[in-house]
Protein backbone atom coordinates (compact mmCIF):
# COMPACT_ATOMS: atom_id res chain seq x y z
CA UNK A 1 0.00 0.00 0.00
CA UNK A 2 1.36 3.72 -0.66
CA UNK A 3 3.14 4.85 2.25
CA UNK A 4 1.15 8.38 1.10
CA UNK A 5 -2.28 6.87 1.71
CA UNK A 6 -3.72 6.03 5.35
CA UNK A 7 -6.74 3.95 5.00
CA UNK A 8 -9.56 3.69 7.56
CA UNK A 9 -12.37 1.07 7.28
CA UNK A 10 -15.11 0.77 9.78
CA UNK A 11 -18.46 -1.49 8.69
CA UNK A 12 -21.83 -1.19 9.77
CA UNK A 13 -24.43 -4.34 8.73
CA UNK A 14 -27.84 -2.96 8.70
CA UNK A 15 -29.13 -5.71 5.73
CA UNK A 16 -26.40 -4.73 3.84
CA UNK A 17 -22.81 -3.17 4.57
CA UNK A 18 -22.34 0.14 4.88
CA UNK A 19 -18.23 0.57 4.03
CA UNK A 20 -17.11 4.06 5.14
CA UNK A 21 -13.60 5.23 4.16
CA UNK A 22 -11.24 8.04 4.92
CA UNK A 23 -7.69 8.11 2.96
CA UNK A 24 -5.44 10.32 2.11
CA UNK A 25 -3.37 10.69 -1.02
CA UNK A 26 -0.92 13.51 -2.45
CA UNK A 27 -2.02 15.78 0.76
CA UNK A 28 -5.84 15.30 0.07
CA UNK A 29 -7.89 14.01 2.13
CA UNK A 30 -11.01 11.74 0.68
CA UNK A 31 -13.86 10.35 2.43
CA UNK A 32 -16.69 7.96 0.91
CA UNK A 33 -19.72 5.64 2.09
CA UNK A 34 -20.25 3.11 0.27
CA UNK A 35 -23.43 0.26 0.11
CA UNK A 36 -22.08 -3.04 -0.80
CA UNK A 37 -24.94 -5.52 -1.48
CA UNK A 38 -24.85 -8.74 -2.90
CA UNK A 39 -27.23 -9.49 -6.04
CA UNK A 40 -28.92 -12.04 -3.08
CA UNK A 41 -31.07 -9.43 -1.38
CA UNK A 42 -32.97 -12.36 0.51
CA UNK A 43 -30.22 -13.04 2.81
CA UNK A 44 -29.29 -11.45 6.16
CA UNK A 45 -24.87 -11.37 6.29
CA UNK A 46 -23.56 -11.32 9.91
CA UNK A 47 -19.75 -9.30 9.58
CA UNK A 48 -17.32 -11.39 12.26
CA UNK A 49 -14.24 -9.47 10.93
CA UNK A 50 -12.15 -8.00 8.06
CA UNK A 51 -8.64 -7.93 7.03
CA UNK A 52 -6.39 -6.42 4.20
CA UNK A 53 -5.00 -9.12 1.98
CA UNK A 54 -2.01 -9.15 -0.18
CA UNK A 55 -3.16 -6.89 -2.97
CA UNK A 56 -4.45 -4.36 -0.41
CA UNK A 57 -7.59 -4.79 -0.56
CA UNK A 58 -10.04 -5.16 2.49
CA UNK A 59 -11.96 -8.87 2.56
CA UNK A 60 -14.65 -8.70 4.56
CA UNK A 61 -15.84 -12.26 6.10
CA UNK A 62 -18.90 -13.85 7.88
CA UNK A 63 -21.50 -16.07 7.74
CA UNK A 64 -25.18 -15.39 6.32
CA UNK A 65 -28.33 -16.87 6.92
CA UNK A 66 -30.41 -17.69 4.16
CA UNK A 67 -28.49 -20.66 3.58
CA UNK A 68 -28.01 -23.05 6.33
CA UNK A 69 -25.42 -20.16 7.70
CA UNK A 70 -22.90 -20.71 4.98
CA UNK A 71 -19.83 -18.82 5.34
CA UNK A 72 -19.18 -15.38 2.74
CA UNK A 73 -16.34 -12.97 2.30
CA UNK A 74 -16.03 -9.78 -0.08
CA UNK A 75 -12.95 -8.29 -1.28
CA UNK A 76 -13.28 -4.45 -1.43
CA UNK A 77 -10.50 -2.25 -2.83
CA UNK A 78 -10.69 0.87 0.34
CA UNK A 79 -9.65 3.73 -2.17
CA UNK A 80 -13.03 3.45 -4.38
CA UNK A 81 -15.11 1.30 -2.24
CA UNK A 82 -15.60 -1.10 -5.65
CA UNK A 83 -16.59 -4.51 -4.60
CA UNK A 84 -13.71 -6.39 -6.41
CA UNK A 85 -15.43 -10.20 -5.53
CA UNK A 86 -18.01 -11.89 -3.53
CA UNK A 87 -18.37 -15.27 -2.83
CA UNK A 88 -20.96 -16.43 -1.10
CA UNK A 89 -19.13 -20.18 -0.06
CA UNK A 90 -20.94 -23.57 -0.03
CA UNK A 91 -20.97 -25.10 2.92
CA UNK A 92 -22.04 -28.46 4.29
CA UNK A 93 -25.45 -29.53 5.22
CA UNK A 94 -25.18 -28.45 8.87
CA UNK A 95 -24.72 -24.83 9.66
CA UNK A 96 -20.96 -23.38 9.86
CA UNK A 97 -20.82 -20.01 11.49
CA UNK A 98 -16.97 -18.63 10.00
CA UNK A 99 -15.68 -16.48 13.01
CA UNK A 100 -12.46 -15.74 11.78
CA UNK A 101 -9.98 -15.65 8.70
CA UNK A 102 -6.68 -15.12 7.58
CA UNK A 103 -4.74 -15.16 4.29
CA UNK A 104 -2.20 -17.72 3.63
CA UNK A 105 1.37 -17.27 2.67
CA UNK A 106 0.63 -19.75 -0.94
CA UNK A 107 -2.58 -17.67 -1.54
CA UNK A 108 -6.09 -18.36 -0.59
CA UNK A 109 -7.75 -17.96 3.07
CA UNK A 110 -8.09 -20.13 6.07
CA UNK A 111 -11.53 -19.52 7.99
CA UNK A 112 -12.34 -21.31 11.59
CA UNK A 113 -15.39 -21.20 13.19
CA UNK A 114 -18.19 -23.49 14.30
CA UNK A 115 -21.01 -25.89 13.52
CA UNK A 116 -23.88 -27.01 14.74
CA UNK A 117 -25.01 -30.78 15.11
CA UNK A 118 -27.65 -31.87 17.20
CA UNK A 119 -27.62 -29.10 19.73
CA UNK A 120 -23.98 -29.16 19.81
CA UNK A 121 -21.56 -26.76 18.73
CA UNK A 122 -18.05 -28.26 17.73
CA UNK A 123 -14.90 -26.66 15.18
CA UNK A 124 -15.16 -26.16 12.16
CA UNK A 125 -12.68 -25.23 9.31
CA UNK A 126 -12.57 -24.30 6.16
CA UNK A 127 -9.55 -23.34 3.55
CA UNK A 128 -10.07 -21.42 0.30
CA UNK A 129 -8.61 -20.38 -2.54
CA UNK A 130 -8.37 -16.74 -3.68
CA UNK A 131 -11.11 -17.54 -5.56
CA UNK A 132 -13.16 -18.45 -3.46
CA UNK A 133 -13.69 -22.40 -4.01
CA UNK A 134 -13.52 -24.74 -1.08
CA UNK A 135 -10.08 -26.93 -0.72
CA UNK A 136 -11.51 -28.50 2.47
CA UNK A 137 -13.77 -28.21 5.60
CA UNK A 138 -13.39 -30.30 8.32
Amino acid sequence: MNSNKTNKLKLLLVGAFVAFSQYTAFGQSSTYEKMIVNDDITSQYNVRGSLINSDGNVVIYGYQSKNNYDPFFAEVNPSTGDTVKWVDVEGTLFPERMRSMVELPTGGYLGVGYTSRNSSNYPWIIKLKANGDTVFTK
